[in-house]
């Protein structure tokens, strides 16, 4: 396919022939400065839109991270239309089909791994700062066995090998005097904190509990999740969050443990 398309350029050029003279205006400070002008007034601005539309780029990241594969998709258009109507040298314009089709799959894959890579870091980084945000506490709590037995098999719940209990992952929630209050949780997923409650209450109790769990990710930065273990509770836990405006806290049906 890119031979053949060599081809094409060169005889809508008028032959080898006329691709040696091509070759050496090329070469002047005349046609470089022209080179230059393609770059800066088709190439560059036809590359953006390739990796906006081409590749669905829609950050300055993500346009970076596209731009080899699109600036070879957009180079490669300009060269063969101009390469046509005898604007540039045939050379250089079937240098780049060829080079721009048989080098095209090489840029598009690395140019994907860049995007891959990139998604990567964002979801490290994320997990990092929740890294750093939680602390965990000691919790004893006084609740049934069943309950507890829910809540430690949160994912990311652990305990205090040294003093045998149970330890909760808190964040710092800042109060409007500027002191600092804990907020606890049952456990972490990844970038998540996670609360279990084997029964959901709508008291003002648990209406508060809710709103500060909503107020101190807000502050910090994250989200949680809320899981229970029937879609009856997941749907009384729904709505009191829309009376409440909760929007950083999902819902999530996990069955109890043996109850699968």
């Amino acid at each position: 396919m890119a031979t053949a398309l060599a081809y094409v350029a060169m005889a809508a050029m008028g032959g080898p022939v006329k691709t040696a003279g091509s070759y050496l205006f090329d070469s002047s400070p005349q046609g470089q400065w022209l080179y230059q002008q393609k770059e800066a007034l088709l190439v560059g601005p036809l590359a953006g839109l390739v990796g906006t539309y081409g590749f669905n780029a829609q950050t300055d990241a993500d346009q970076q991270a596209v731009y080899p594969a699109s600036h070879v998709v957009s180079s490669v258009g300009v060269d063969a239309v101009l390469s046509t109507i005898g604007a540039i040298g045939a050379k250089k314009g079937v240098k780049s089909i060829v080079e721009g089709a048989e080098g095209f799959s090489k840029k598009v894959d690395a140019a994907d791994q860049l995007v891959r890579d990139g998604a990567k870091g964002v979801e490290g980084a994320i997990d990092d700062l929740a890294s750093s945000k939680v602390k965990w506490v000691d919790e004893n709590a006084g609740m049934s066995p069943r309950a507890r037995d829910y809540n430690d098999s949160a994912t990311g719940a652990r305990s205090n090998p040294a003093t045998r209990s149970g330890q909760a992952p808190a964040l710092e929630r800042t109060m409007p005097d500027g002191s600092t209050r804990l907020v606890k949780f049952d456990g972490v997923d990844g970038n998540v904190l996670v609360d279990r409650k084997i029964s959901v209450v709508t008291t003002s109790k648990s209406k508060n509990q809710a709103l500060r769990q909503s107020e101190v990710l807000s502050q910090n930065g994250l989200t949680a999740r809320w899981e229970v273990p029937t879609q009856a509770q997941a749907t009384r836990a729904q709505k009191m969050f829309d009376e409440l405006g909760i929007k950083n806290i999902s819902i999530k049906v996990i069955r109890e443990p043996g109850n699968q």
